[in-house]
């Protein structure tokens, strides 16, 4: 058997989750970028790719491990309107 392309969770398809786990993936890294405001100019979604990137990267370094969609929170009260 051989490994898939990629640590991207939601790449593979469930037969492939399924080999992953039974060849000895056991641990799902999850990013956490928000969707929030960051000044007038970048987009909202700023955090999210850079998370994404992390968690990547983060899994490949691991090794049996895979790298979930990151989690998109918000809530920036703290910044001015």
């Amino acid at each position: 058997m051989t490994a898939p392309d990629t640590v991207r969770l939601a790449e593979l398809t469930w037969p492939e989750v399924g080999r992953a786990i039974e060849s000895g993936t056991d641990t799902v890294v999850i990013g956490v970028g928000a969707i929030e405001q960051h000044g007038p100019h970048p987009p909202l979604v700023v955090g999210t790719p850079t998370s994404e990137t992390y968690s990547r990267r983060g899994a490949e370094e691991l090794g049996e491990a895979l790298a979930a969609a990151p989690g998109r929170p918000g809530g920036s009260g703290h910044h001015p309107e």
